[in-house]
């Protein structure tokens, strides 16, 4: 497979001045999404999850596991072209759109300003906000390991997003707005969706669907 990272640079800059970061969505939040994404058989498929919970009580709408041939090599910082296929395809299959999607990934704290959130919001046209384990790019200050703590991520002189502590003595998440959602606002939902673990509602039933973890196994069984 041929990369040519120079176009990819100039389309990601390119889509990246198209990236929405004020709210232009509705607050009154009734669904609200999740997604995760992540490989099987040695990286050859794409597995991406996608789930619609209720507001405010999380609550399992419908959820739906994509599969399909993986597309894009593992490159960093170019991440989103490897992912967004899977999740254009699990979308696809849900019926009840939410209001607002939780992305497991980057929003616009990204080199380029455009993670894997801001890259499918602006491929859904949806509002999104990236919820991300590990810092791309940016720095910020210290933070204490209580549940609560929160810093601004910046890079070259500019906040890119948050620096966010969702449980104590965990490390911490890094949320950005992706697309429709401004800085205050992603960081704003995220604390509304926390529940005491270190994931967001959102993406950690995300999470849980894509992986078979115990949280969606009990949720199985009790259907």
């Amino acid at each position: 497979m041929s990369i040519n990272l120079e176009q990819l640079k100039q389309t990601q800059q390119m889509l990246a001045k198209k990236v929405i970061l004020t709210d232009t969505f509705c607050q009154s939040i009734k669904f609200i999404g999740g997604t995760d994404v992540g490989f099987e058989d040695d990286g050859h498929v794409t597995r991406a999850a996608m789930v619609v919970l209720t507001y405010p009580d999380f609550k399992v709408v419908e959820y739906h596991i994509a599969r399909i041939k993986t597309q894009f090599p593992y490159i960093p910082g170019y991440l989103s072209f490897r992912e967004y296929p899977a999740l254009i395809e699990a979308w696809q299959q849900v019926t009840q759109k939410p209001d607002l999607l939780f992305v497991d990934g980057q929003g616009v704290a990204h080199p380029r300003r455009l993670g894997i959130a801001s890259h499918l919001g602006l491929l859904l046209d949806m509002p999104t906000i990236g919820v991300a384990k590990k810092k791309l790019c940016g720095q910020y200050e210290p933070l204490p390991k209580q549940a609560g703590s929160v810093t601004p991520l910046q890079d070259k002189q500019k906040q890119i997003g948050w620096v966010l502590c969702s449980k104590n003595n965990c490390n911490p998440l890094f949320i950005s707005a992706g697309h429709r959602v401004s800085q205050d606002s992603a960081l704003k939902w995220v604390n509304l969706c926390l529940c005491g673990y270190r994931l967001p509602e959102p993406t950690r039933w995300a999470d849980a669907i894509a992986s078979n973890k115990p949280l969606f196994k009990k949720f199985i069984h009790a259907k």
